[in-house]
């Protein structure tokens, strides 16, 4: 046990967390499964947005439509642990049909660099290295991203999705893009303060955001019990492993309700 700083307030600091001593550690918050979501919740957020809404996957989430409407993850990685992330991990999301949109499998890669696999499969489908601190600029430019591969081609976006590339480059290099249909954003921070003043929905308003996010902190679920599961996203739960439901919430401690 360490000793708590003066200028820390760590009872403020655990919020609804479960209570425990101090522990310099804990401060980095960025590792612990407690005060964190690794790195899906980081990226994943921003890297599947762009298939999720493209390729009608909120669909799953809106009420109607058939049943069945199920979310198979399977999963490979380094090693579980209850209070923190593995060092590498492979998820494998697997979709159903949308309307007229056939099966999808979305394929997750984290572990810098330790993830077996993806890199070299990545970089020869792009036709280039990939910008890891080893290669380009050294600048850790594909420190995340996202590349969407169809029969005719592929799309790949940078982490935040600001900048989108359509390969192979020779293929479309004369492929002009269709008219803007969605309004252009000023900013995450100016939507939401435009929306508390009685102006219009954030683009990334809670009734989107909140399916995204489910669905990419679903990830951290099956790293935690290391075994694949299906979700029923209109049920709101995990179908084919009980005990993996009692991680889709957690107890506030005392004091700390809503």
């Amino acid at each position: 046990m360490h000793p708590i700083p003066e200028y820390l307030h760590w009872d403020l600091w655990l919020g609804p967390a479960r209570e425990r001593p101090y522990n310099s550690r804990w401060v980095e918050w960025h590792t612990w499964r407690d005060f964190a979501t690794g790195q899906l919740g980081n990226w994943g957020c921003h890297t599947m947005n762009v298939f999720f809404k493209g390729l009608k996957l909120d669909t799953l989430w809106q009420p109607g439509g058939d049943e069945g409407r199920t979310v198979r993850l399977d999963v490979e990685l380094s090693d579980v642990h209850e209070g923190t992330f593995p060092n590498w991990e492979i998820i494998h999301y697997q979709f159903p049909a949308r309307a007229e949109l056939p099966p999808l499998t979305v394929h997750w890669y984290n572990g810098n660099g330790q993830a077996p696999g993806p890199r070299a499969m990545i970089e020869e489908r792009m036709g280039r290295r990939l910008d890891w601190g080893d290669a380009g600029e050294k600048r850790w430019q594909d420190h995340a991203g996202c590349l969407v591969i169809g029969s005719e081609g592929m799309l790949h976006a940078n982490g935040h999705n600001t900048e989108i590339t359509l390969l192979p480059a020779e293929k479309f290099r004369d492929f002009k893009g269709p008219a803007e249909s969605l309004p252009r954003s000023p900013g995450h921070e100016r939507e939401w303060l435009n929306a508390c003043k009685g102006g219009p929905k954030a683009l990334s308003n809670f009734d989107y955001s909140a399916p995204l996010a489910e669905l990419v902190l679903l990830g951290n679920v099956a790293t935690l019990h290391g075994k694949p599961l299906t979700y029923d996203p209109p049920a709101m739960k995990i179908t084919d492993l009980p005990e993996a439901n009692a991680a889709l919430k957690r107890e506030y401690r005392a004091g700390w309700t809503l």
